[in-house]
């Protein structure tokens, strides 16, 4: 495991004529992702990117971005990969909180480094990068001026909470290779089956298995789920990987039928599939397996619910990965019985070893920040709501994904994020941030939730955004919202406030 970066390369190079990457700009043979790989490495190291330093990369989902994140692991680096479209005040927060030493990017913003305190000359952008080798120095000259060592020292950085929130982990990426190879080797794909990766490299699901299927020796396809077309034509049968969110937009979309048909194994991480969408999906996609994998705590792919025609019951998720152990513990009484609630705590070679961004020894994650959840007799895992997440709100405890879930089955919007905000009545205000289908507006969506939900579950505000945003995806993304909307009923218990920021619809 040690050697990664070397048996991948000796393997990309014995398979060379295979297909590894490709994406809407074109597609790279494995011969040639080892060459660009080694290439970019040699560059970078000639830049003064040294073992140990951490770099960031603000990429969007294609080829380069993962080319460029493999460079960084070869040469021993850390990666640090964010999404590419954030603000200048989070880029400025990012540089202060995890001090990268350089940054990989498109964004011409970026020029002027020094507004979010690196040097220019410090930022490299990845379209001055030689696509191919010169004609003078062949691949297998490389060695000889610049010696890399493909010893795998590389980590990558996660940041847990908001995307530019306090805490982050670094995980070797020894650990978590082997966590992708329980997934892949458990979800048993067939041979003829590519990979079509629907997240990107920023979201660490997407991280974990890009990184699974290129060690597994399948083609990725690299998808966009903004794009007119997702699924591209000449991809022929796939195995789509893709969160729920990204998967209820392909279903909204009148021309998914076509694409969808192309679809022999549907993987998708977090969220639950509601029977509405259920509905949908197996409409689209019959008779090809559905498999739905989620993480617990700081880890991914701790456990895999293989979803059947009828939907499994609330809050499964399924049976551990092969070479995963899981185990319910009640703190200080140990173990938890079948049916007993506690927290849900990797074990054995299971857990991916991280360590808070900073510190010097390697620690587990905080044992209570662990999910709550229990085990049935029979095997099965099941989760309960974070405490943190759920909302309080006269009198009721409501947890969040139900109203989400209701919202999304009816069929006025794609995506739904709920949460609490302090009241000075009700202890919480329950607010709903949706991206909604055309022509609904938050007048629509509440007459709906009214008509059809108990009192103490119909949203008090609603907002409407074109997209949700990206701290809504985020392990803690219900807290940073609470704490963003702290203010919005100081005073007022039954007023709904105005002077809403551009680009969103709310009442």
């Amino acid at each position: 495991m040690a050697e990664w970066p070397a048996l991948l390369s000796r393997d990309l190079a014995t398979t060379g004529a295979e297909l590894a990457l490709a994406d809407a700009s074109g597609d790279l043979s494995r011969a040639d992702l080892d060459a660009r790989v080694k290439l970019w490495a040699t560059i970078l190291a000639r830049r003064s990117v040294l073992p140990g330093d951490r770099i960031l990369l603000l990429l969007p989902q294609g080829m380069d971005g993962w080319v460029a994140l493999l460079a960084v692991l070869a040469l021993g680096a850390t990666a640090m990969p964010f999404p590419p479209d954030l603000s200048t005040a989070d880029l400025c927060h990012i540089v202060r909180l995890w001090r990268p030493s350089a940054c990989l990017t498109f964004e011409p913003s970026m020029a002027g480094g020094k507004e979010v305190g690196l040097s220019p000359e410090r930022i490299h952008f990845i379209e001055t990068l030689p696509r191919k080798w010169p004609r003078s120095r062949p691949p297998g000259e490389a060695g000889r001026e610049s010696p890399l060592r493909f010893a795998m020292r590389g980590q990558v950085l996660m940041a847990s909470g908001s995307l530019t929130g306090e805490a982050g982990y670094l995980h070797g990426i020894g650990p978590v290779l082997a966590n992708a190879r329980r997934l892949v080797r458990s979800l048993d794909l067939a041979p003829a089956l590519s990979g079509l990766l629907a997240m990107p490299m920023t979201h660490w699901a997407g991280l974990v298995v890009g990184l699974g299927l290129l060690d597994a020796g399948r083609p990725v396809w690299l998808a966009d789920p903004e794009n007119a077309r997702v699924i591209p034509e000449e991809c022929g049968p796939v195995a789509c990987f893709t969160t729920v969110q990204a998967w209820r937009r392909w279903l909204a979309r009148p021309d998914g039928a076509g694409e969808s048909g192309s679809i022999r194994h549907l993987v998708a991480t977090s969220g639950s599939l509601g029977r509405a969408m259920l509905g949908q999906t197996r409409s689209r996609i019959d008779a090809a397996p559905i498999d739905c994998v989620y993480g617990t705590s700081f880890h991914l792919a701790a456990a895999r619910l293989r979803i059947g025609s009828e939907l499994p019951p609330p809050g499964c998720i399924g049976y551990p990965l092969p070479g995963t152990e899981i185990r319910v513990m009640r703190r200080p009484r140990g173990e938890a019985r079948p049916g007993q609630a506690g927290y849900l705590v990797h074990s054995g070679d299971s857990g991916i070893p991280c360590r808070p961004c900073g510190s010097e020894p390697a620690t587990d994650p905080p044992f209570d920040q662990g999910e709550i959840g229990w085990r049935e007799a029979d095997g099965r895992l099941f989760r309960l709501p974070s405490p943190k997440d759920l909302i309080r709100t006269a009198g009721r405890i409501l947890a969040p994904e139900d109203l989400e879930q209701q919202v999304l089955d009816s069929g006025l919007v794609d995506e739904a994020f709920a949460f609490g905000v302090p009241h000075p009545l009700l202890e919480e205000a329950v607010v709903l941030v949706a991206v909604a289908r055309p022509r609904v507006t938050p007048h629509l969506l509440r007459e709906f939730c009214r008509q059809t939900l108990p009192d103490f579950m119909v949203p008090h505000r609603i907002e409407l955004h074109a997209r949700l945003p990206a701290e809504a995806l985020a392990q803690s993304g219900r807290h940073h919202f609470r704490l963003r909307y702290a203010g919005l009923y100081g005073q007022a218990a039954t007023s709904c406030p105005g002077n809403d920021p551009p680009g969103r619809a709310g009442c």
